[in-house]
């Protein structure tokens, strides 16, 4: 490597710096605005309608937990229809198969908790134009009923932030090159 060479390359540097500085700053406020998006978690609750399949089979359910968080029926319920509370236990149990109707919040790990054992039937969920089904029955009871997985909700922005990110990226490239035509 030549002496003109390193002369040129300090002066480019030189050149850059200012670009460089501008570019990393820009790409660290867009990834801290995105890390606070994603913690505080922008999506929307998600509503669902929990039915029994079978009549003759009740379905109880117990709860649901979002990422490690317990929530009781009475937390999420927007409508009860005719499922029958029973507030010692905090469960709902289905009369017939009228949906009940809940507010589950927005999360990463979503779980259902409902009854299970020989007298348990199946139970349909319903969200989000989704429809899952569970087979509550089991041989033997399960004192504080079983976890079903439900989707886990993102934050609906999320494209948007990562457009954002792409672009702080893209800017940050392009400040980089050295503009060659200034005398290089």
């Amino acid at each position: 490597m030549n002496t003109s060479d390193r002369a040129w390359g300090k002066a480019a540097l030189k050149r850059m710096l200012p670009s460089l500085v501008t570019a990393l700053a820009a790409a660290a406020v867009l990834f801290a605005a995105f890390s606070v998006c994603l913690r505080t978690n922008l999506a929307e609750p998600t509503y669902m309608a929990i039915s029994s399949l079978a009549e003759d089979q009740p379905v109880t359910f117990r709860g649901a937990t979002v990422d490690g968080k317990w929530l009781n029926p009475s937390d999420m319920l927007v409508s009860a229809g005719s499922w029958v509370e029973d507030p010692e236990q905090r469960v709902y149990t289905s009369s017939d198969e009228t949906p009940l109707r809940l507010e589950l919040p927005p999360g990463q790990e979503r779980t259902l908790a409902f009854n299970s054992g020989p007298d348990e039937g199946a139970v349909l969920v319903e969200f989000d134009e989704d429809q899952l089904e569970f087979d509550l029955y089991s041989d033997a009871v399960a004192e504080l009923g079983s976890n079903y997985q439900v989707p886990a909700a993102l934050p609906h922005g999320l494209p948007f932030y990562i457009f954002f990110l792409i672009a702080a990226l893209l800017f940050g490239m392009f400040a980089l090159i050295p503009d060659r035509s200034a005398g290089g």
